[in-house]
Order: structure tokens, then C-alpha cells, then sequence
């Protein structure tokens, strides 16, 4: 094939190449009959350049390279294991369908990208689940020793990736207090100054519960990681056309899958299922966004 590839031709012409056999003329003997020397097997032929054994080129150098972690790696490594230690991890699932927020971020996101804002669906996470920490007040909270500190104010965490430099979460304070537009500005300038390192310190402590978007990565479902001490975190991901019963009919809708990891000490099952829920209702009924602040 080209550039020496392997095609299905070459393979259908090799094994036809290997069961043709010749057949004997009519009335001529036997192969090995007394007196009829038998003719002797052909020389096999060089196998198909195709099957030719190809070596690897030689390794240039190393195959291990051992890379010290960064200070904002280890700080990372630290707290992920911190983490995984102190809280008891975990997760519930549900799905969301976004068809009303595609709808309005297709109507409204050019009008506000010519004022200069650029509307994002973290906006809406932020906004849905500010929403629905106050009416589930246990999920905006943290664990101090044998208490349980439930916060009145809701300062939502976004994670940042930054490839090599490592993810980060800084957080918009007072969420409850903020209307989408106006999230929609913090959410481009935290995001922004956070991938040049450029954010103040208050801006990345604290927090009282956190959003990770996987989705941005093409992730369909993820089980996050708490973001110590809060007690809870909400993975939002791809948003994907995929078939749903409405009205008892099979139609394409804008489905995302919603995730929610919490600390099963102080939040339990039922408590994070109807969180979830109502974050995934909020989300199918933006207009209900408008009413807070």
C-alpha cells in the first residue's frame, strides 16, 4: 500500500497467493505412483514485502524523565490526599436537560458579546447552585471538629485547569446576590487572571462549595473530588444531543449528566440527591434564575 501500509488488498492477494495449488491434468498419475518420480516442492518465495519485520528505530535517549514536582504541584498533591482522607467521599448522579439554557445562551450570548460580556453556561452552574445551597443549607458548610459550621453566605468556587501550572479554584463571593450578567463578568475575569497568575490571595480562600466543569474536555460524568473543608462539590460536563421521551414521543434534547461528590459524615444521601436535583431543576427552568437578585 502507500507509504508501505498494510490494505486489505495486500492481505486477500497473500492468502490467495498461498492456497492456489496447481491442479493435475486429466488422466496423468498420482502424485508418488510407482515409477513416477513426483516432482519436487517449489522453493518458497521471499514473504511479502509487506510482512517484512520492521525494527524499531533506536531510543535517542532516556526513556524515564524524572520531573520534581512544582510548589503548586506538591501544594495540589497535599491537599487532594488531605482530602480523600478527611471527608467521606461520595457521589450521586443525575441529568439535566439544557435545551431552555442553549436556547437563551444562543439568543443572548451575541447581544451580550457585543457589550463586551461572554456568556459561558458556568454562569448558569453558579447561579443554580447558589439557588439551591439556600434551600439546602448543609451543603454550604464545613465540618469543625465534632460541629458542623452552616454558612449563610455562598462564595462558589470555579476549578481553573492550567496544564502544566496546575488547577486552581478561586471563587466568587456572595453568588446569591449576583444576577447572571453579572456573574457572567466575574466568571471571564477570575478565569482569566487565574491562567496568568494573576489573582489576589483573598480570591482563592474562602470558598463554601465548588463547581468543576469536565465537560470543557469532552468528559460525559466525573466523581469530583471535595474541595477540603467544604463538604460537597458539583461536576457539571458535556452537554450531548441524545434521545429522551417527551409526551410519549422520542425526541433529540441537549442532555448533560450532573454529578455531586459530598461528605457523607455531615451530608447524607438523600439530603445530596435532592440538592442535585434541584440544581438539574433550576438548570431546565432558567427563567426561575432571573427571580434571585
Amino acid at each position: 500500500g502507500v507509504a508501505g501500509r498494510v490494505t486489505r488488498d495486500d492481505l486477500l492477494h497473500y492468502l490467495q497467493s498461498r492456497t492456489q495449488r496447481p491442479v493435475a491434468a486429466p488422466g496423468s498419475p498420482p502424485s508418488g505412483a510407482v515409477g513416477v518420480p513426483s516432482a519436487a516442492p517449489a522453493a518458497a518465495g521471499p514473504p511479502p514485502a509487506f510482512l517484512a519485520a520492521r525494527s524499531a528505530p533506536a531510543a535517542a535517549g532516556p526513556r524515564e524523565e524524572v520531573v520534581p514536582f512544582s510548589k503548586v504541584r506538591k501544594l495540589i498533591a497535599e491537599h487532594m490526599v488531605r482530602a480523600k482522607h478527611t471527608a467521606a467521599h461520595t457521589h450521586c448522579f443525575d441529568e439535566a436537560d439544557m435545551s431552555a439554557i442553549v436556547a437563551l445562551k444562543k439568543e443572548w450570548g451575541p447581544k451580550l458579546e457585543a457589550q463586551g460580556v461572554r456568556l459561558t453556561y458556568m454562569p448558569f452552574f453558579i447561579k443554580a447552585s447558589a439557588i439551591a445551597l439556600r434551600d439546602f443549607p448543609w451543603v454550604n458548610g464545613e465540618v469543625r471538629g465534632d460541629s458542623m459550621v452552616v454558612k449563610r453566605y455562598y462564595n462558589i468556587g470555579m476549578a481553573v485547569g492550567r496544564d502544566e501550572k496546575g488547577l486552581i479554584v478561586p471563587n466568587l463571593k456572595d453568588c446569591d446576590r449576583k444576577n447572571l450578567v453579572q456573574l457572567a463578568i466575574e466568571v471571564t475575569d477570575l478565569a482569566e487572571r487565574a491562567r496568568f497568575d494573576r489573582l489576589k490571595p483573598d480570591e482563592i480562600v474562602g470558598g463554601t462549595f465548588s463547581i468543576t466543569n469536565a465537560g470543557v474536555y469532552g468528559a460525559i460524568n466525573s466523581s469530583p473530588v471535595i474541595n477540603v473543608p467544604e463538604v460537597a462539590i458539583l461536576g457539571v460536563h458535556k452537554i450531548v444531543e441524545r434521545p429522551v421521551i417527551r409526551d410519549g414521543q422520542i425526541v433529540a434534547r441537549p442532555m448533560m449528566n450532573a454529578s455531586i461528590g459530598f461528605d457523607h459524615r455531615v451530608v447524607d444521601g438523600e439530603l445530596a440527591v435532592k440538592f442535585l436535583r434541584r440544581v438539574c431543576e433550576l438548570l431546565e427552568r432558567p427563567e426561575l434564575l432571573w427571580f434571585y437578585a
